[in-house]
């Protein structure tokens, strides 16, 4: 949280959204691997630099420095490739309750959530890499 959560004043959308995450944790007892990718989009939302949600044929690769689906990655060190680009808007579509159901190999599990961090760097100042991330990774796998 250290990380991502900057603000001073009392925000009490942004608690009940970390609160209502954690009731949802406690109470998941399968289907762990796709939570931390769909809880960094939500909380993307809370804190201010949501993706543009503007996925089609002809803009098949997210940019994570502009936060939305671009016509061509050109080789851009910010677009996530196409195929996980069509994972993320799938996480974008789908409700937290059913995630479960995109199936993603640790490959590319690992690769989005690469991705999703360097968003969040771009988007976030004094946004640290995280110290947790490779036991995240084993958690999660």
């Amino acid at each position: 949280f250290r990380n991502t959560i900057q603000q001073k004043e009392i925000n009490p959308e942004l608690y009940l959204f970390l609160k209502n995450w954690f009731i949802f944790l406690n109470d998941k007892e399968d289907g762990l691997g796709n939570l931390t990718i769909k809880y960094m989009l939500e909380l993307s939302e809370y804190i201010g630099f949501q993706p543009v949600n503007n996925f089609d044929e002809s803009r098949p690769f997210f940019d994570t420095l502009e936060a939305q689906f671009v016509a061509s990655d050109a080789t851009n060190k910010y677009c996530v490739s196409e195929a996980l680009s069509g994972v993320l808007f799938r996480f974008l579509q789908t409700s937290r309750d059913d995630i479960q159901y995109i199936r993603l190999d640790r490959q590319s599990r690992s690769d989005l959530l690469d991705k999703l961090i360097q968003y969040f760097q771009l988007h976030l100042e004094n946004f640290r890499d995280l110290k947790s991330i490779d036991i995240l990774r084993q958690v999660l796998s």
